[in-house]
């Protein structure tokens, strides 16, 4: 046996055990806090290294090679390096805090539109100073309700991360195709971007959120047909007792701001369920 070899074998199996399930249980990351946490020293990690039991992927973090080929592997690695101490189970149940992937890493992440996500961005509570090439922290607030979790990973809603694409200053028309890729997928509907745009609106030259809204998703290819269908099918969807689309008229008057949501082109389409139903 080699004498790496032994040195690693005259590790304590509890501590290389405990490390491998730690790891396993993160993506297949540990960071070296974590590590120092069950009984493995920084000496043992750099001789982990060299056995190829360990591969460092970021100051402070290691990965598994199986994870390797990981497309997730940088924005993981990132995220984990926000709060090396803290597990990955310990901080998903705490979202905010523990820092949320937002802007074009969120469109990434969410499978939207085409923006370049060429550094990782994440956004915290607080103030955070990150001296990592390739990672981007955000400052901010977020509401509950403007984060939900993909592939494991804290990220802000598909609705929030078009408000924070056009807020950093990103093409409206880019933006448009984040939008309507979201719509289309069913990751957001038209009244949860206008309540996302509300506070974005004026800045982009819009009488208002609903205006905004409807730029956006003409500008990333939803037509105004198609606009007023989708918003229809959403309507249907909120209103269980509403079976066809003659009884949509009632909805309509009920469901307040509604017509707001795609401008005058869902307008123009209230007239489509009293003409179905003639017919």
């Amino acid at each position: 046996m080699s004498l790496l070899g032994r040195y690693i074998y005259s590790m304590r199996t509890s501590e290389l055990a405990t490390l491998t399930a730690f790891a396993a249980a993160q993506w297949g990351l540990v960071t070296t806090a974590q590590a120092q946490e069950v009984g493995v020293s920084r000496m043992q990690l750099a001789r982990l290294v060299d056995a190829g039991i360990l591969d460092r992927v970021a100051h402070g973090v290691y990965a598994t090679p199986a994870v390797l080929g990981d497309d997730l592997l940088g924005l993981r690695t990132a995220w984990v390096a926000l709060q090396p101490r803290r597990a990955v189970a310990e901080r998903v149940a705490d979202p905010i805090a523990a820092g949320v992937v937002s802007h074009a890493s969120a469109a990434q992440l969410h499978g939207l539109g085409d923006l370049l996500a060429d550094e990782h961005e994440l956004t915290l509570p607080t103030r955070y100073q990150s001296t990592r090439p390739g990672v981007r922290v955000h400052r901010t607030t977020l509401a509950p309700d403007d984060v939900t979790v993909v592939a494991g990973l804290p990220v802000t809603t598909a609705a929030r991360t078009v408000a924070d694409l056009l807020t950093a200053g990103h093409d409206p028309e880019h933006v448009g195709q984040v939008a309507a890729d979201a719509v289309r997928k069913g990751s957001t509907d038209g009244r949860a971007l206008v309540r996302a745009l509300e506070t974005v609106a004026r800045r982009h030259e819009s009488r208002d959120a609903a205006a905004l809204t409807t730029r956006l998703l003409q500008a990333g290819g939803l037509d105004p047909r198609e606009l007023g269908d989708r918003l229809v099918r959403a309507t249907v969807r909120s209103h269980p007792g509403c079976h066809a689309r003659a009884d949509l008229s009632s909805v309509w008057r009920s469901s307040r701001g509604a017509a707001r949501v795609t401008g005058g082109a869902v307008r123009a389409r209230r007239s489509a369920p009293s003409a179905s139903g003639a017919g």
